[in-house]
């Protein structure tokens, strides 16, 4: 019976763990290892060839399921974050018509801007007691028109309950320097549903 000395043996464990592992070129390079001391072996031949042959003719690897299952979960949670975060910060700016009422009678009154699209605004025959109209397509010409300090508190409404177009409005006021700005929850209709009173306007102005 041949012996394996200690040294073929162990490039011969090594190359057949390669081998398991799919690592071809590895496990080629250790079997080459310990035939070069014990080449007597017909076994290690019989692997050299196996190994070979993995590496002229790779087998199909199957798909990475693990990898893209992953992928996808990391990219959800981030756009997850990012999602939360936004509705976070969006949930900031708003306000409620009672908050309105209620600085109204303490005294600290915030500055209303009726920001809603021009083709509603002009339709509409009413406003918000007491609002500026500042329209959001010309931001900047009414906001030197209306010389509006960049402390002074503001709220801009619109006739969107999602309050599209014045949570936009609210975050450029905020990009121009203007630190105090919130957001009429539900605007228009949420005021006129809560029973507030409105405000006649001139038709088309």
């Amino acid at each position: 019976m041949r012996r394996i000395h200690s040294s073929t043996g162990e490039h011969w464990h090594a190359g057949l763990r390669k081998l398991f592992a799919d690592d071809w070129r590895g496990a080629l390079e250790s079997i080459k290892a310990a035939d070069r001391l014990q080449p007597e072996f017909p076994d290690l031949r019989r692997l050299m060839a196996e190994a070979e042959d993995k590496i002229n003719n790779p087998p199909p690897r199957p798909f990475p399921w693990g990898w893209a299952v992953g992928g996808v979960a990391a990219v959800s949670l981030v756009v997850l974050g990012v999602a939360t975060k936004r509705r976070v910060r969006a949930n900031r700016l708003r306000t409620s018509a009672a908050d309105i009422v209620r600085l109204r009678e303490d005294g600290t009154p915030p500055l209303v801007l009726d920001v809603r699209d021009g083709l509603l605004y002009r339709a509409s025959p009413y406003r918000l007691p007491d609002a500026l109209r500042l329209d959001p397509w010309q931001m900047e010409h009414d906001l030197a028109a209306l010389g509006l300090e960049p402390g002074r508190p503001l709220v801009t409404y619109c006739s969107s309950e999602g309050e599209r177009v014045s949570a936009e409005v609210a975050r450029r006021l905020q990009a121009l320097g203007y630190t105090d700005v919130r957001v009429l929850r539900g605007g228009l209709a949420a005021w006129a549903g809560a029973g507030l009173p409105l405000e006649s306007k001139a038709p088309g102005g």
